[in-house]
């Protein structure tokens, strides 16, 4: 008895190894293994959704389309671009479309919701809310705010400013984010709150700096939820430009 419960677990340790080898080998993932043998990403996004994916003539371009294509590129792979309206995304990528696409990519920010048939990678941007203070202005500490901060009215911003400080120095700008950004460089506001996105643009400028980040809002890439070898070569590439800086200079480009 003692020798057939060896040998049980003996072809159970064998059996944890055989699907091991075969996960890192990515044998069934079928979303990754169809890409390989085309050599062909297939990838949908909205092209009106700027800055991250747009047309130029006939030639996609954007934040996006760049991130992806260099992606691809290191996986030895091309990208298939194909429009599809911003609220058909996630459908695309369900297990059950006969006209699933590989990936996703419109600057779409992570949704729990959507876990269900959806595989994230790593965030490659954040658009969460930013306190700015001009470049030249010495405050370290957001506590060391007695002026006006300016919001956008109506935006996450605005919530988040009432939350924090006294509702006399909160100024509601009518404008949208980049002149509310604005305010601050020509000091007519000690701060503003504002995206990410927006407050790239100005601090790449070197007009502003993030005195402090409030809010986490990660821009990802999503693909079928089968797609989990796809998932680790896309985390594993991204994780790679982000240490060789190469999104940050992705993002000097867009957010000039």
């Amino acid at each position: 008895m003692r020798r057939l419960f060896d040998i049980l677990a003996i072809c159970v340790l064998l059996g944890y190894a055989w699907l091991a080898t075969r996960s890192q080998g990515g044998a069934d993932d079928p979303v990754w293994q169809r890409a390989k043998a085309r050599g062909v990403l297939v990838v949908g996004t909205d092209f009106g959704f700027l800055p991250f994916a747009q047309l130029e003539g006939q030639q996609p371009t954007g934040y996006d389309v760049d991130l992806v294509e260099e992606i691809a590129r290191r996986l030895d792979l091309t990208v298939e671009w194909r429009q599809i309206g911003y609220d058909g995304l996630f459908p695309a990528i369900d297990p059950v479309n006969p006209n699933q696409v590989d990936l996703i990519a419109a600057g779409i920010i992570q949704n729990p919701a959507e876990g269900w048939r959806a595989r994230y990678s790593q965030a490659y941007l954040d658009g969460g809310q930013q306190l700015l203070v001009s470049s030249n202005n010495p405050i370290t500490q957001q506590n060391q705010l007695t002026g006006l901060i300016s919001v956008q009215l109506g935006s996450p911003g605005e919530s988040l400013a009432r939350q924090m400080f006294n509702p006399q120095q909160i100024d509601n700008s009518p404008y949208i984010e980049i002149a509310t950004a604005d305010l601050v460089v020509r000091g007519f506001s000690d701060a503003a709150i504002v995206g990410n996105l927006t407050a790239l643009e100005t601090n790449n400028r070197q007009q502003t700096r993030t005195l402090a980040s409030l809010s986490y809002e990660p821009f990802v890439l999503a693909m079928p939820i089968t797609a989990y070898e796809l998932h680790n070569q896309i985390n594993r590439e991204l994780g790679q430009l982000h240490t060789e800086g190469w999104i940050a200079k992705l993002n000097q480009k867009w957010f000039p």
